[in-house]
This record gives C-alpha cells, sequence and structure tokens, in this order.
C-alpha cells in the first residue's frame, strides 16, 4: 500500500531526528525530575535480587524479564560495598529477606530499607534501629542516607527511556512499509509526541515493554505472512519470548496471532493456502517454545521460587482457592462481599477453566514456581480493586472506565486523525492487513473492558502503537493535497497537539513536564483531571520531589500535613511533615493515629487520596472536616493539592 513519493530523503531524515530527539529529550527529562512512582521501587529491588541473589521471591507479580534489564545500570553503578549482599547487608534488610519468602506484601518494606536505608550515624541519632522508624517532623540531610535515590532510579529508568524509542521507531516502520515515507512520518509523530508514552517510556514498569514486543510480535508475523523467511520467522520468535518476559497479560496476544496466522495471504494460491496457514502456526507454536524455554533460563533452569529450594511467598493452590471463592462471593453480593461471605462462598465454589490450568501446570512442573504464583497473585487481585471514576468509587471496577479513559487520556488531535483514518482506512486497505491493525487492539481492549482491574489507563498503551500506525494511511493523502510543506505542517500541528491543551481555550496548558497527568480538552484538561481519574492515570506518587521544591521556594520550613500517595520517602526529600490519613505507609505513626495540626497549617494531600477511592467510606468525610475553610494554594505537578487551612493569616500562595 506504499505508493506516495513522500517528501524527499533529507527532509525524511531531518523529521525523524527531529521527532526522536524530541521524544527523548522529554522523556529523559520526566526520567530526571520525576520521583519514584508506587512500583518502581518493588520492581528495581527485585530487578537487583535477582541478579545478586538468583532468588526469586521478591514481586512475584511480574516476569523478571523487564525488571532484570532496569537494575543492569543500577548494578554498573555498584551503589553496594564489595561483596556485600543486598539481601543481607544489614540486619534489617536481612529480616525483610527472610520475610519476603512468606509473604508478598514484604516487597515493598524490602525495596524501602534496600534504597532510602540511613547511615549508622542517622539511625543512633535519632535512637532507631530502622530507615522506616525516622521521625517526619525532622529534616535529615542527604548526607543521612547511604544512596542517591534520584541517581539510582534515572539510572534503571534509561533502558525503559530506549524501549520506549524503539516503540516509536517500530510505529514508523511498520507505517512506512504500509504507506510510505509521509505515513511513517505522520505514524511516528503521533507516538512520539504523546504524552502518555512518554510518561510511562521514563518508568521502570512493564507497560511500555509489552506494548513494543507484542507489536513487533505482530508486525514480524506480517512481515513473515508477505515473505516467509529465516531471518523474519526468527524475528517473530524472539519478540514472542521477550514479551512472555515482560509482563503475565502477554498471552492476551497468543489468539490474535493465531487467527493472524491462519489468515491467507493474496500471495497464496487457493492450493497453497492451508501449506501457509499451518506453516504460520508451526512458527507460533516455536515461538512459544522458545517462550517457555526462555522463561525457564531466566528463572535459572529451576522449578523453585527460592534459591535454597524453599517455598516461594505465593501457595499457588491457596490462590487459586481463593480466586473461585472471591469470584463466587461477587455474584452473591456484587457491591463487596466480606470474608464471611467469601469463606461461605468458597465452600461450595466451582474452579473455572483457567483455575485447573494454573493447578495442573503447577502439579506437572510445567513453568517456574515463581512464573506460576505471580500468575496465581495476579489473577487472585485483577477480580476486586477499588476504583474511581468520575466522582464515584466502585469496589470492582466499572465497565465504562476504559472507554472514558482512552477518550479523556488520547489527546485530542490523535482522536481527530484516528477518526479519519477510520473512514479512510477501509478504502486504501486490503482486508488482510487492516486486520493486522484493527484485531489485536480491539482483543487487547476488549480484554480491558471485562477486567474488573481499573487502576490506570497504562494497561490501553499495547493498543495504541497499531492505531498510532493505522494514523498513517492520512500521511499519502496529505502530502497528495498540501505538498511537502504542508506535511511538515501537519507534523507540527500534531506535535503542538499534543503538547498543549486548550482548556479552556484562553488558558492553554502546556504538558511538559507534567506527562503522567495529562488529560484532553474533553475532561477538562489536567485542571479537571482529578474528577476524573485517579491513580497512574493521574497520581502515582511522581511530584514528591516537585513538593520539596516548591516548599523550598516558598520558604515554608515548618512541617506540613502530608497525606502522600507512593512509594518515594518524604523524609528522603526533606520534607517536615505530619502523617496524614492514607499518608506513606513506611513511616510512623503506622496504626494511622489521629494528627493535630494548627489553624493555618499547610496540608498537601495526593488526588489519589483525596479522590479516597482507598481510603475506605469514611475517607472523604475526614478530608471535609479537615478542609472545611481551607484555601487551595497550590497544585503540584498535577497530582498533588496544596491547601492551607481554615485561621491563615491574610494571603497565600497561589500556583
Amino acid at each position: 500500500m506504499a505508493d506516495d513519493m513522500g517528501p524527499s530523503r533529507r527532509t525524511e531524515r531531518w523529521a525523524v531526528t527531529a521527532l526522536l530527539v524530541y521524544f527523548a529529550a522529554c522523556a529523559l527529562w520526566q526520567a530526571r525530575s520525576a520521583s519514584p512512582t508506587f512500583d518502581e521501587p518493588a520492581h528495581l529491588a527485585a530487578g537487583v535480587s535477582y541478579w545478586r541473589s538468583g532468588d526469586f521471591r521478591m514481586n512475584p507479580e511480574h516476569p523478571p524479564g523487564l525488571e532484570l534489564l532496569a537494575a543492569l545500570p543500577v548494578m554498573a553503578a555498584r551503589p553496594w560495598p564489595d561483596g556485600a549482599d543486598a539481601s543481607g547487608s544489614r540486619a534489617e534488610l536481612a529480616r525483610l529477606w527472610e520475610m519476603g519468602g512468606r509473604r508478598v506484601a514484604a516487597e515493598w518494606a524490602y525495596a524501602h530499607e534496600l534504597f532510602y536505608g540511613a547511615t549508622d550515624a542517622t539511625l543512633a541519632r535519632f535512637g532507631v534501629e530502622r530507615a522506616s522508624d525516622l521521625p517526619t517532623e525532622e529534616r535529615i540531610g542527604r548526607e543521612g542516607w547511604l544512596h542517591d535515590i534520584d541517581r539510582l532510579f534515572f539510572l534503571a529508568r534509561l533502558p525503559m527511556v530506549g524501549l520506549g524509542l524503539l516503540l516509536a521507531l517500530a510505529v514508523r516502520g511498520w507505517a512506512r512499509e504500509l504507506f510510505g515515507p509521509s505515513g511513517g512520518l505522520l505514524a511516528l509523530a503521533l507516538a512520539a509526541c504523546d504524552p502518555n508514552l512518554l510518561a510511562h517510556s521514563a518508568l521502570v514498569t512493564a507497560d511500555v515493554g509489552l506494548a513494543l514486543f507484542g507489536f513487533l510480535g505482530t508486525w514480524t508475523l506480517w512481515r513473515f505472512r508477505s515473505r516467509p523467511g529465516f531471518s523474519r520467522g526468527a524475528a517473530f520468535v524472539a519478540c514472542v519470548a521477550c514479551a512472555f518476559l515482560s509482563k503475565h497479560s502477554a498471552p492476551l496476544f497468543v489468539p490474535v496471532w493465531v487467527a493472524l496466522a491462519l489468515l491467507p495471504s493474496r500471495e497464496e494460491g487457493a492450493g497453497g493456502r492451508g501449506r501457509g496457514a499451518a506453516g504460520r502456526l508451526a512458527l507460533l507454536c516455536a515461538a512459544l517454545l522458545v517462550a517457555w524455554a526462555a522463561l525457564w533460563c531466566v528463572y535459572g533452569l529451576r522449578y523453585a521460587t527460592r534459591a535454597d529450594g524453599g517455598e516461594g511467598p505465593v501457595d499457588i493452590r491457596a490462590a487459586v482457592e481463593r480466586t473461585a471463592a472471591v469470584r463466587a462471593a461477587f455474584e452473591r453480593v456484587p457491591d463487596g462481599p466480606t470474608e464471611l461471605d467469601i469463606y461461605r462462598a468458597g465452600r461450595h465454589a466451582r474452579l473455572a477453566l483457567g483455575d485447573r490450568l494454573l493447578l495442573a501446570a503447577a502439579r506437572g512442573r510445567l513453568l517456574p514456581e515463581a512464573y506460576l504464583g505471580g500468575l496465581a497473585y495476579a489473577r487472585l487481585h485483577s477480580l476486586a480493586r477499588w476504583s474511581f471514576l468520575d466522582g464515584e468509587i466502585s469496589p470492582r471496577g466499572f465497565r465504562s472506565f476504559f472507554a472514558w479513559a482512552f477518550l479523556w487520556k488520547t489527546p485530542l488531535v490523535t482522536l481527530a486523525v484516528l477518526l479519519a483514518a477510520v473512514v479512510v482506512l477501509p478504502r486504501r486497505g486490503r482486508l488482510d492487513t487492516l486486520l493486522f491493525l484493527w484485531l489485536p487492539p480491539a482483543v487487547l481492549f476488549a480484554a480491558a473492558v471485562v477486567s474488573h482491574l481499573n487502576i490506570g489507563h497504562r494497561h490501553l498503551l499495547p493498543v495504541y502503537p497499531f492505531l498510532w500506525t493505522a494514523c498513517g494511511v492520512l500521511g499519502p493523502r496529505i502530502q497528495a493535497r498540501l505538498g511537502t510543506q504542508g506535511s511538515v505542517g501537519a507534523l507540527a500541528i500534531v506535535a503542538l497537539g499534543c503538547s498543549v491543551v486548550l482548556a479552556p481555550p484562553w488558558r492553554p496548558q502546556p504538558v511538559h513536564p507534567r506527562y503522567l497527568a495529562f488529560f484532553n480538552e474533553l475532561a477538562g484538561g489536567p485542571r479537571e483531571g482529578s474528577h476524573r481519574l485517579v491513580d497512574s492515570s493521574l497520581d502515582w506518587g511522581q511530584d514528591l520531589g516537585r513538593l520539596a521544591r516548591w516548599l523550598e521556594r516558598e520558604g515554608i520550613d515548618e512541617p506540613i500535613g502530608l497525606s502522600y500517595f507512593g512509594m518515594a520517602d518524604p523524609r528522603w526529600y526533606g520534607i517536615r511533615h505530619r502523617k496524614l490519613t492514607g499518608g506513606y505507609s513506611l513511616e510512623p505513626p503506622f496504626e494511622g493515629a489521629a494528627v493535630e495540626l494548627p489553624p493555618g497549617a499547610l496540608v498537601a494531600i495526593s488526588f489519589t487520596n483525596l479522590r479516597g477511592p482507598y481510603l475506605g467510606p469514611d475517607g472523604g468525610a475526614a478530608w471535609e472536616r479537615l478542609l472545611r475553610g481551607a484555601e487551595r494554594v497550590a497544585t503540584i505537578g498535577g497530582s498533588i493539592a496544596v491547601f492551607r487551612l481554615a485561621g491563615a493569616p491574610p494571603g497565600g500562595v497561589v500556583d
């Protein structure tokens, strides 16, 4: 379908270079300036422990591939003394390491002690034995900590930025094959300027990795289908293996690849269709076999999770039976069953097909225990999770969650281009190519809709590369009607539309550097984002460092009230504070003791906590009492609201 002459090679090279440099600069800025988000410490600590001990007890919720990759530059920096084992270099760390072999939740405390460990002099100064017990109202200088956290996480994020760059290049590559140079440039502009890809390409998480390898797997299958060959088949096999090493949701691509493998190509004659499809299915089987072998190799060619041969923190049978019980309990009590309801339902709950397959795999030791345990744990915790949508809270999510998330979090210019592509592409494209572009996002989106895990728009990231590629169909039309200058102008419009939100139009808001908190004009822009979605769609703990810098700029030294949603330690940033409801879990008070604040005190609350999906039914009422008569004085990075309580002197600080 690549039939346009497109811009000159020189113009194309300059445009590609400019877009990639823009992407890299923005992603690196985000990687350097954002505080560690909620999941990152657990991911990175797990990767470090895998390299140092060959033990997979930490963070079983994800396969280890991307965590090992992110930990590589950290290990190269040698932040721990020679010969010191990250699983036992200090007494508290050793205790948490042992606890991690029995409880999944220990990964958070282990990650905190590994990265936010304090020096012996600091612990002695405050008379405590572990960093999590350090006081919150005292300022602890950077010299009081063992590591430079910003530097460690910046190093770990560098490979993730590389994955994002590869994804943008892959989108351009496929679109160029389909629609020519101008189509490749348009698709690349949509990908490289997208705030969501920029946000998550700068984080140590698995979402961009799965999007990359799932997309590459589909593209390489399409190329193998059009012209079979060893190199193309090997590329497909490698992409499938990498996808399975990235995230437990990778199997969602398998039925898509099966359907696409069975699809006959135009080049196959009537007598060769069966042979062609059989060859592609054989290639897919070989790819899955290689992925299976790769999992075993990455897990050290052993079944046991722990290096000492002991059982891992997830009891697979117990997790499967609990999954069946929770599923049955929600059928009886949709508004949220109690533990008693789950116990009663569990006595008669039937195991689903997925439950039986998981148990059979564990009995036969078909896959490593850590992988199966992580899969069982992920399935259990995806059944019920508090979520927030447009002012409402639900214990089991909303069927419309991802539809609204897609509508609100996709740049308006991308939605417009996508709508035009939906009209144009059926006229320009062959049916088989249309299926390669539309079937994967349709299946992935449907899987997200039926899921009860409504915690973030990021779960839709694997959908976007296919949509950006499909949008490339408009490139030749723009080139034909407007010429090279018009095509370059269209790229500039895309970049501007993704970089500035006109909500309201007379108060445009730049997206940089608040990529994670991006919302488009349909949602009211970032200013209204917290009324639409929270958690990783808006507030994942990324702005704690920006809060510290704001306090320093404003000359505020007295302790503030702080309810922070995230896993970065406020004490490391020098934020003197008193912990409020829902605040950082690894600091005192650990039992949620009431905190008294004087009139006129500053209070900083993460929007996820302010909207209250994880604080229970009384969470919102507590904020209403505390903030009655308070003045909103600042919004930090789009994710933290700062209030001054009633009783303050006249005046205030306005963001």
